[in-house]
């Protein structure tokens, strides 16, 4: 972020979990051992039990940003991709709008969207996202079982697939390019 770090302090009586809650995956070759994270969550449902208490989540993950809303706790997303991604996109879809670029977002912007999300409107806008978003997918099953029952149209796409005397040009290129550079790290 630009800005000073003073500035980017939490406020008074606000405490920072700031260590990655996410959960381990088991081993393969320990499947019944329980292994834990760094916070000592071990599964699913704990972490979304921390995050059920937040009053406000700060994520660079999409998967943060969406457990947080799933639970009506109000988040800052910061998007680590310049120009946004995955979260600025997933952010507008769902109707939240404190969603940042991380090379273009200010100490002041962070903490203008801190006082917004840690207001009651705040929360409020959090638990109305979670409704639409879940009345939004009511009709999901129907339809993707639906979208599943559709025949294959593969000239659809017959546009997309280069012909292929240019597939193979492509391949010859890149073979030679391969060995320039063989040739070039060996000499």
């Amino acid at each position: 972020m630009k800005g000073d770090t003073e500035a980017s302090l939490p406020p008074q009586g606000c405490a920072a979990l700031s260590r990655d809650p996410a959960v381990p995956v088991p081993s393969w070759t320990h499947p019944g051992l329980a292994e834990t994270n760094r916070l000592g969550l071990s599964n699913g449902a704990q972490v979304e039990a921390v995050c059920r208490r937040l009053d406000v989540m700060l994520t660079t993950r999409l998967h943060g940003m969406v457990l947080a809303l799933k639970n009506g706790v109000p988040v800052i997303a910061i998007d680590p991709v310049a120009g946004g991604d995955k979260v600025t996109r997933q952010a507008r879809l769902l109707g939240w709008n404190e969603v940042f670029e991380a090379d273009l977002v200010t100490d002041e912007a962070v903490a203008a969207a801190l006082e917004r999300c840690l207001s009651e409107e705040g929360r409020a806008r959090a638990s109305l996202v979670k409704e639409a978003a879940t009345r939004s997918l009511a009709d999901f099953d129907a339809e993707f079982t639906a979208a599943l029952k559709v025949p294959a149209q593969p000239e659809l796409r017959a546009d997309l697939v280069p012909a292929p005397g240019r597939v193979r040009a492509l391949r010859k290129m890149f073979k030679a390019w391969k060995r320039r550079r063989r040739r070039m790290k060996a000499g």
